[in-house]
């Protein structure tokens, strides 16, 4: 069997050489097929990787398209039964690959699979979530998850209740680290490029269970994540182009008369949450850097 994994690469010298090196010690029965796709790094990430000699099938955005357009071109040319979905800032354990590809293809109707998610310190990370609904935005933004915290209908989207410990089928892993049946990415298509950035991931599972697959989080395999490495180059856009696709998603899903009203809430929402947060990092930033007396 053949797995094919695709990594998007964007200024990612810190990290790529490390993501690499994992995959390429991969203690597994399949053969391996490497494709990194460059979305235009201005850092010399693209000549580190030619200095290292890695056998991988490297190719270079004409100018910076963002993630799903450049997972896509990965999507679009892969080789595998499977495709496995990497984050530049990931690290493998030895047994990812052997283990996803075992318990992906065990049954038909799983057509996605994902690991759990550890920090660097070997902590868990919360990677999954249930698709948003107008309700869940409107408790999440209102605070009112926050102060029933205990209440899990207030609580149902960001599922706080989840151990991350246990397998069972979801609705939305994180896609840092994912692995894909072909047959399930012939039938959904490509990732939806309206989504450069974010909520990729959110619509392309939502599309997933809609054709009938189901997906799997899969904690017996680790992968080490940077959390947020990617977003933080440019925090500010960052923040502006998530809430963005957020409101995107809704207008996507939600079409009927009477989402009018819920749809305008819930975006009001989001954009008022923007600013606070864009100006809170801002703040943040201007207050660290301000000499001490």
């Amino acid at each position: 069997m053949l797995i094919s994994v695709i990594i998007p690469l964007y200024n990612g010298r810190d990290v790529i050489v490390k993501c690499l090196d994992s995959i390429f010690s991969s203690e597994t029965e399949h053969n391996i097929e490497v494709i990194v796709v460059d979305d235009c790094s201005t850092d010399d990430s693209v000549d580190l990787l030619s200095q290292r000699g890695y056998d991988i099938q490297l190719i270079r955005n004409d100018r910076n398209h963002g993630y799903a357009h450049t997972v896509n071109r990965g999507l679009t040319i892969f080789h595998g039964d499977a495709a496995l979905l990497l984050n530049q800032d990931t690290e493998l354990e030895q047994n990812v690959i052997q283990g996803l590809t075992s318990r992906l293809f065990k049954d038909d109707l799983t057509g996605v699979i994902a690991p759990q998610l550890v920090n660097l310190d070997g902590t868990v990370q919360k990677s999954v979530r249930r698709l948003p609904r107008h309700a869940d935005i409107i408790y999440h933004h209102l605070g009112l998850s926050s102060i029933f915290s205990d209440n899990k209908e207030l609580n149902r989207w960001k599922m706080p209740d989840f151990d991350h410990l246990t397998e069972r089928y979801v609705d939305q892993p994180a896609f840092s680290a994912v692995m894909i049946k072909r047959t399930a990415i012939n039938e959904v298509g490509l990732m939806d490029t309206d989504f450069p950035l974010f909520f990729n991931d959110v619509d392309y599972c939502r599309r997933m269970m809609a054709a009938g697959w189901k997906i799997l989080f899969y904690p017996k395999v680790k992968v080490s994540h940077q959390l947020g490495q990617a977003s933080s180059q440019r925090r500010v856009r960052s923040i502006y182009l998530s809430h963005l696709a957020f409101i995107e998603y809704l207008y996507k899903y939600y079409k009927s008369f009477g989402s009018v009203l819920p749809n305008f809430v819930c975006s009001f929402l989001l954009v008022l949450s923007s600013h606070i947060r864009a100006a809170y990092h801002l703040l943040k930033k201007l207050t660290s850097k301000a000499p001490s007396s």
